[in-house]
């Protein structure tokens, strides 16, 4: 199983080399290359604080092995960088969300505006039929109403 271990490892296949070293400690609790590989298995995963636990069960039945104990150091180093690279995410993701709210409200306001003047110009009278059904007005009073009329928002769009 811990051939087969190694070999999975050597190809990226963590998970399959977790799954030969967890039946390999099932039969012997303290062999240290089944929680070496498996501890090389779940750093390779970003597992680190995981890794790290099965490299300091290596120190703890051989504690003079030098591989197990640079490998706790690089998990610690990964483990202080993480938190840093979480951080640096989140800001990059919130930092789009800010434009994508003002881009959507633009967009809801500028769809409530077309809305807003298709609703008035299916409620205007061209401006001839307009004149006619108020023929005591003056030409440029009529005109100044048509234009008056389509620049008011209907109620109830909320943009006024």
């Amino acid at each position: 199983n811990l051939n087969l271990a190694q070999a999975y490892l050597k190809v990226g296949k963590n998970s399959k080399a977790r799954d030969c070293c967890d039946k390999a400690l099932t039969f012997d609790g303290n062999n240290i290359k089944a929680y070496y590989r498996r501890g090389m298995a779940n750093f390779a995963d970003g597992e680190y604080e995981t890794a790290k636990e099965d490299f300091q069960k290596v120190l703890e039945v051989e504690p003079q092995h030098k591989p197990a104990k640079d490998q706790i150091d690089k998990c610690i180093i990964k483990m202080a960088e993480k938190p840093k690279s979480d951080r640096e995410l989140a800001r990059k993701m919130m930092s789009g969300i800010g434009k994508q709210f003002v881009n959507l409200i633009f967009n809801v306001h500028l769809i409530e505006m077309q809305a807003g003047m298709v609703i008035m110009a299916a409620g205007m009278m061209a401006l001839k039929d307009e004149l006619a059904a108020i023929g005591d007005l003056s030409s440029s009073d009529s005109e100044n109403n048509h234009r008056i009329r389509s620049c008011v928002t209907p109620p109830g769009l909320g943009l006024g």
